[in-house]
């Protein structure tokens, strides 16, 4: 008698404890993709051909990181926020014309590698 009241025991044990996990998984909001695992949000193309191509040409005077110093002036938040620094507009033209230290790429950017461009700093 005692070992099937162990059993019994044991039997409800494990169906109370699969319930209650099971209540979890359909309660909460389980991620499904990778990127939401790791609490990233999903980037467009546009925006990763934006950084590829922000890699190859402006990395190497620019900042993206908040604080850090580079050559040319730091472009965290430049596009992004309730007041951004600068407009879309006016770096197409910097980036077609040049300005100062700042040399031309209107010959060296496609119109879409300069779209691409304004797409990822606007994640900045």
């Amino acid at each position: 008698m005692r070992l099937a009241s162990k059993n019994l025991s044991l039997k409800l044990l494990m169906t109370t404890l699969s319930v209650a996990i099971l209540a979890s998984v359909v309660v909460l909001e389980v991620p499904t993709s990778q990127a939401q695992i790791a609490g990233v949000k999903p980037v467009s193309p546009q925006v990763r051909a934006g950084r590829d191509q922000f890699e190859k040409t402006c990395m190497q005077c620019h900042a993206t990181v908040e604080g850090q110093v580079s050559f040319g002036p730091n472009l965290h938040g430049v596009l992004k926020g309730p007041k951004p620094r600068r407009t879309p507009a006016y770096v197409h033209t910097l980036l077609k014309d040049g300005k100062g230290q700042m040399p031309a790429f209107g010959a060296k950017l496609e119109p879409k590698d300069v779209e691409n461009l304004i797409a990822y700093l606007k994640t900045l």
